[in-house]
């Protein structure tokens, strides 16, 4: 027996520890190489893919002033989708697309002043270029974010710090505590 203002006895502290370990054990978890919380690399680059040709689809199937608004849409913003899902907001294709379509739109304003007849004149060289450019452009954005939405997914997977009950092997005995894995 303590009293009050003493240290407990060592049978206590046992009783303690004892609690303690069945306590971790009871909350713990076996290892797995992959988390539920794991990004999938397929998964991301099927949704860029998906989301994109999804979008053109309905395009295709819609009127002409809705589809052009769909097809515009899913070229700028679904290549970007498998990135957002591996938890990437900045994605350097996004800003390529969107400067390729803000290209494209100041020269198709030139182009539409273009005639036939005319369409040798520099302006309608310049506007015919520009157009061609921001294109090229955006074409390059769309496959830059396909070829990396699986990479933004296994950087996901990477930055990853969890913790959890485990048991600890000392180099004198075995006991509960923490386990804290982290990858970078």
């Amino acid at each position: 027996m303590t009293s009050l203002g003493t240290s407990p006895s060592s049978e206590d502290m046992r009783h303690t520890i004892v609690l303690a370990v069945l306590a971790v054990l009871l909350v713990s978890s076996t290892a797995r190489a992959e988390s539920i919380d794991d990004k999938s690399p397929t998964l991301a680059t099927v949704a860029s893919v998906g989301a994109t040709v999804g979008a053109i689809g309905l395009a295709i199937r819609s009127g002409e002033e809705t589809g052009l608004y769909l097809a515009s849409a899913g070229l700028l913003l679904g290549p970007s989708v498998g990135h957002w899902y591996a938890g990437d907001a900045a994605v350097p294709g996004l800003v390529l697309r969107g400067a390729g379509f803000g290209l494209m739109a100041l020269t198709v304003a030139s182009a539409f002043d273009c005639r036939i007849d005319d369409s040798h004149s520099p302006s309608c060289s310049a506007a015919t270029a520009g157009f061609v450019v921001g294109f090229g452009v955006m074409v390059v954005g769309v496959l830059y974010d396909f070829g990396t939405a699986g990479d933004s997914a296994r950087r996901a997977n990477l930055r990853t710090v969890k913790l959890a009950p485990a048991m600890v092997a000392g180099p004198h005995s075995q006991g509960a505590g923490l386990g804290l894995t982290t990858r970078f």
